[in-house]
């Protein structure tokens, strides 16, 4: 979909979601690319800062991990843990700092994933020419990452619940983070798996791989990345 001056336009996302990936990525506009992240950022950060206004739901939140503390923490680290936070959030300014930083550290993984896609896909293709392509093809897709922001915001604000996300968490009344099955479950968003699914598309669209293997790589690229994150955060609570 076009407009009328042939050009794409940010809701062809969501209608020919490969092609208009394709195109982004041809194009090469990486300033348009920056801008795509430069959202991304901020819209986090204004979810996040949405939410650390909500003391209740912070409060209920943080009593909840008192009951479920993670593998590895004593309650007695997390009670301290939960009184420090309570006062750094009293501190002014505090809640748009660590808006900032959460929106900081997703923006970061996303694009470590955005790296070891890219250069999966140039390894598979045998061409470091394909890097750049696939990263922009990534940046493309951002939208449907950006909706997912605002519906997850609603969704845990609606529902009192800081886990909830548009997911199937809720389904199987499980939380994610406790163990490696928890943590690709808390990991598996509607909005993510449409967002990889689009970033396959995009890719497969200007190479020569098919639509089924690009798809297939991307998510076993996507479930290494979950799987390194996932011990690096278990490394994390051996040392708390």
């Amino acid at each position: 979909m076009t407009n009328q001056k042939g050009k794409e336009t940010m809701l062809d996302i969501f209608v020919e979601p490969g092609a208009y990936a394709a195109a982004f990525a041809k194009r090469a506009r990486w300033g348009l690319a920056c801008v795509m992240v430069a959202l991304f950022f901020a819209l986090t950060a204004a979810s996040s800062w949405i939410i650390l206004q909500d003391e209740d739901l912070v409060a209920a939140y943080t009593l909840d991990m008192m009951h479920r503390p993670p593998d590895g923490m004593t309650r007695e680290r997390l009670a301290e843990i939960r009184e420090t936070t309570r006062e750094a959030l009293a501190m002014p300014g505090m809640t748009v700092i660590l808006s900032l930083a959460t929106s900081a550290s997703r923006t970061l993984h996303l694009m470590v994933t955005w790296s070891v896609l890219a250069c999966g896909i140039a390894a598979v293709l045998k061409e470091r020419t394909a890097f750049g392509p696939a990263v922009l093809v990534a940046a493309a897709a951002l939208p449907i990452l950006m909706l997912g922001t605002v519906v997850n915001l609603l969704l845990r604000l609606a529902f009192r619940d800081l886990t909830a996300v548009a997911g199937i968490l809720p389904v199987l009344g499980a939380r994610g983070g406790a163990s490696l099955a928890g943590s690709l479950i808390g990991s598996v968003d509607v909005f993510v798996i449409w967002y990889l699914a689009v970033v396959a598309l995009g890719i497969s669209a200007g190479t020569a791989l098919t639509a089924g293997k690009t798809v297939s790589l991307v998510y076993v690229f996507w479930i290494a990345v979950l799987l390194c994150s996932f011990l690096l955060k278990q490394s994390a609570g051996w040392m708390m």
